[in-house]
């Protein structure tokens, strides 16, 4: 507790009145002891954090007794509200005495009485030697003290302490607190105050204080507000909290004494965002900002917030976002593959998705492209922001403007009155995914451009500008440069959308994928028991897959409902049980004699393109490199081989060791 001496001429009752003074504000903030002057003797030393003197001459006196001498502070003195009032109503020019204990009182009590007002009265100081020339007197509690002749005595009271005193003390205590602040502004009204407008300026800043005071407790994070000291000034409810205080009982204290090491540690040094400490089985985010006045440093704002009120946060705005359907659910782990190709075109997404740049995703129907967009989504850093999908081939032309710009009120008949916001505008912090791009009517592609150029939009019917805050990841199954080269494309939307390209395989290019796909949808249905012959599974891999893998989920669904115990040939749909296997197809094709040779070289182990042009030519193929390239092009498409990474080559998939084995040895094998 922060302590105060008050240091009188003798032991009379002024020090104990002070001290009642001094309690009315301070009362449980500070310790007040009493000193009489006359009693002290060297080497008595006052070490109180403030000393209080009565008079400026006494200064000298009392600070042989004081180590450090800058804690010595004068009082300035005032009288009760209402003391002043008969005198305010004297006639102008009316003389009136002033007496006091001493000449030095007494003028510090005429200029006080100038001070407030009574410059229209003759204030003659009280003086022994001379002769009394006044009818009227008036004196600070010292009525006694007044000449006989005077009959007429206006007695002000023992002079009080004044606001100005009290501001000084609490400032060089660091006792800023709501309580002393509203126990001064009740103290002020009962006072005259010697400063002109320093009462008012008093109740305005702490009203002020006790709003910001408001304001800030309100807030969910922790704050400390610091002096150049590194004093607490001001301690949010939330702070409080979180570290335990009590009331203002940290105001004033160093914030190093009272914050444990963890966060204490962040005090001294450069200013601190976003630094994460563990306290308590908790993770805190702290921060430091020092706040700067008149370009210098005066203080700094010290801020704690517990992350679990944060993943709270993110929670109930995931659940909003998910109520209106702009939610991502799937990511890369969702993605089921066993094949080199596809695994490699995943860990390119994931590598895009950190980027905030547009992605392009090309494939044919059914293959999972809207399933990678929300992967790149949910691994980028909007994850947490809203995901927005339109299908630009789903949506009728006339429709698609205001659905994905927006419109005002009233901007067309059957608009709703109160406008809407577009798609574009939903998604703003977020990611919207264009689908089927390529079928966007031409006239809309020149605003998408505009949008993707300058992050702006207008809806339809205004002329305000907004800006946006959006990723676009676009996929089509169409080939953009062919629609460019028609007309069909717009080539300067063509490139803004072709800045991170990626290829999605069809199934019939993934056919390791096929049987584990299966067993997954299967599970979905409820029949993961079921089990596959042999003949079916000929049939499944034979199938060429047009419809990709939401074709494989609707051939699951048929099997589910159509088997037994076990999944036969004829418990698959008709399509794929009477479709010529792929196999008969590309025997027949005229590239399959030297092929078959190729794959016979490939059953040894995997090889690359020089070293099996080479064995081709020494079995008197005429084989050229770029012949062996288109060759294994060819196979790779039939899911008969695939490329390793590296310098690996090329090596045959299960369905080509198959064909192998029935493939004639070439020569030299």
């Amino acid at each position: 507790m922060k302590t105060i001496a008050i240091v009188t001429n003798g032991a009379t009752p002024l020090g104990a009145f002070l001290k009642g003074n001094l309690e009315e504000v301070l009362a449980g903030y500070v310790e007040i002891n009493l000193y009489a002057l006359n009693e002290l003797a060297q080497p008595a030393r006052l070490e109180e954090d403030v000393v209080l003197v009565m008079l400026k001459s006494k200064v000298l006196e009392v600070e042989g007794y004081v180590p450090d001498t800058s804690r010595i502070l004068v009082v300035q003195r005032t009288v009760r509200e209402g003391a002043v009032e008969p005198l305010l109503s004297l006639p102008e020019g009316t003389r009136v005495l002033v007496v006091n204990d001493a000449p030095e009182t007494t003028l510090e009590t005429v200029a006080f009485l100038y001070q407030v007002g009574l410059r229209h009265l003759r204030l003659i100081p009280y003086d022994p030697d001379k002769p009394v020339d006044c009818l009227l007197a008036t004196t600070p509690g010292e009525a006694h003290l007044v000449p006989p002749p005077i009959s007429m005595i206006v007695d002000l009271g023992n002079r009080v302490i004044d606001i100005s005193t009290f501001l000084e003390i609490i400032n060089r205590l660091g006792l800023e607190c709501a309580e002393v602040s509203r126990r001064l502004v009740l103290y002020a009204e009962s006072t005259v105050n010697v400063a002109g407008g320093i009462k008012e300026q008093q109740r305005q800043l702490f009203l002020q204080k006790a709003q910001l005071e408001s304001v800030v407790d309100l807030a969910k994070e922790g704050l400390l507000l610091l002096d150049v000291q590194g004093r607490i000034l001001v301690a949010n409810a939330a702070m409080r909290d979180l570290l335990k205080l009590e009331g203002d009982a940290c105001l004033g204290r160093k914030a190093a004494k009272v914050l444990p090491a963890p966060l204490a540690a962040l005090l001294p040094g450069d200013d601190v965002r976003g630094e994460v400490v563990e306290l308590a089985g908790r993770e805190l985010l702290a921060g430091k900002q020092t706040i700067l006045q008149f370009g210098a440093p005066a203080g700094c704002c010290f801020s704690v917030q517990d992350i679990t009120y944060l993943r709270q946060l993110e929670k109930t705005k995931e659940r909003r976002l998910r109520s209106q359907g702009l939610t991502a659910r799937y990511c890369f782990e969702d993605i089921r593959t066993q094949v080199p190709r596809m695994r490699e075109c995943l860990q390119l997404a994931e590598r895009m998705a950190a980027s905030g740049l547009t992605v392009l995703i090309a494939g044919e129907s059914g293959t999972g492209k809207e399933l990678l967009a929300q992967s790149i989504h949910n691994a980028s850093p909007r994850k947490h922001q809203p995901f927005v999908a339109v299908n630009c081939a789903a949506v009728p032309e006339a429709l698609l403007e205001s659905e994905l710009f927006g419109y005002e009120g009233g901007a067309f008949t059957g608009a709703l009155r109160e406008g809407k916001r577009g798609l574009f505008e939903q998604a703003h912090g977020g990611t919207v995914f264009l689908d089927e791009v390529g079928d966007m009517p031409l006239a809309l592609q020149a605003r998408l451009l505009r949008v993707l150029q300058e992050k702006q939009l207008t809806r339809l019917g205004s002329s305000q500008v907004l800006n946006v805050d959006i990723r676009v990841v676009a996929a089509t199954h169409l080939d953009l440069r062919q629609l460019v080269e028609v007309g069909r494309f717009r080539q300067d939307l063509y490139y803004r959308l072709h800045v991170l390209p990626l290829v999605v395989p069809p199934l019939r290019e993934r056919r390791e994928d096929i049987l584990p796909l299966l067993a997954f949808f299967l599970s979905e249905q409820g029949r993961s028991q079921l089990k596959l012959e042999e003949a079916a599974k000929t049939a499944l891999l034979a199938y060429s897959w047009p419809g990709n893998i939401r074709e494989l989920q609707n051939v699951a669904a048929y099997a589910a409902f159509a088997a037994g115990e076990r999944i036969g040939e004829v418990d698959l749909p008709y399509y794929v049980r009477e479709t010529p296997q792929e196999e008969e197809v590309f025997r027949r094709h005229s590239d399959w004699p030297l092929a078959q040779k190729m794959l016979a070289y490939l059953a040894a182990g995997s090889a690359g393109r020089n070293t099996l042009a080479n064995k081709l030519q020494e079995a008197g193929e005429e084989c050229s490199e770029g012949e062996v390239r288109r060759l294994l092009a060819w196979l790779q498409q039939w899911g008969l081989v695939e490329a390793q990474t590296g310098r690996g080559g090329s090596r045959l998939t299960a369905r080509g060791l198959a064909a192998a084995k029935n493939a004639g040895k070439p020569v030299g094998i």
